[in-house]
């Protein structure tokens, strides 16, 4: 009795171990799958490089586009309402010449049509404490519609690729427009509310629309 008591419990044992080898067999294979998706998507989605977007710019193309910038720049330090109209060329050529944008110098360039933004982007992320990221760059594109008024932005992605990964077009709809433009509302509020002064500078900022080949920003008198 007592061997057969024993030879039962030694059944449960082995059956509870292979169970429980079972149950770590799927755990690891499981993980080992999610690490493989991860690999995979920061190779479909990120590059050990950056990539080449620099833009040719003209001395004459960034002279005008210069005007248009000290023209808003006066603007706002004279607490005046005026409308102020940049071109695809005239950012392009500010990011290309202007000293105060050397940082986006060879990470960003626009593009503007149909009343839309098209942004081609390189840019390391580093700082993304996460995993296999580090020395890594984002090379990908996004096109948009931008309207800012009443300190809110209604931002509406009409396309996003992430190096030769795309996003579906069935996922930008307009309810993730809205909720996109929400967070982004959000969270631009609370970064500048850090910032005096630049809390201070947006107070000037009335409305930001793009007008068919243009981005039109109209600034306002702050009280």
């Amino acid at each position: 009795m007592t061997e057969q008591v024993a030879r039962k419990e030694g059944c449960v044992g082995k059956g509870c171990l292979i169970a429980f080898l079972g149950s770590f067999a799927l755990g690891a294979i499981f993980v080992a799958g999610l690490f493989y998706l991860y690999v995979r998507t920061l190779d479909h989605c990120t590059a050990r490089q950056p990539a080449d977007i620099t833009v040719a710019s003209p001395l004459a193309h960034y002279q005008i586009a210069n005007v248009a910038l000290n023209r808003f720049r006066s603007a706002v330090s004279a607490n005046r309402e005026e409308v102020i109209e940049f071109t695809a060329d005239d950012l392009n050529a500010l990011v290309a010449r202007h000293p105060d944008f050397t940082k986006a110098r060879g990470r960003v360039r626009f593009g503007i049509a149909d009343s839309s933004m098209m942004l081609d982007l390189s840019v390391p992320i580093n700082s993304v404490r996460i995993p296999r990221l580090s020395g890594r760059w984002f090379n990908g594109s996004a096109r948009f519609t931008l309207n800012y008024e009443y300190d809110q932005f209604r931002i509406e992605p009409m396309a996003f690729r992430a190096g030769d990964w795309r996003m579906p077009g069935w996922i930008l709809n307009s309810q993730f427009g809205s909720t996109f433009s929400q967070s982004f509302s959000r969270g631009f509020q609370q970064s500048i509310q850090k910032e005096p002064r630049t809390a201070a500078f947006w107070r000037h900022i009335r409305k930001i629309s793009l007008d068919r080949e243009k981005l039109v920003v109209t600034t306002q008198r702050a009280e």
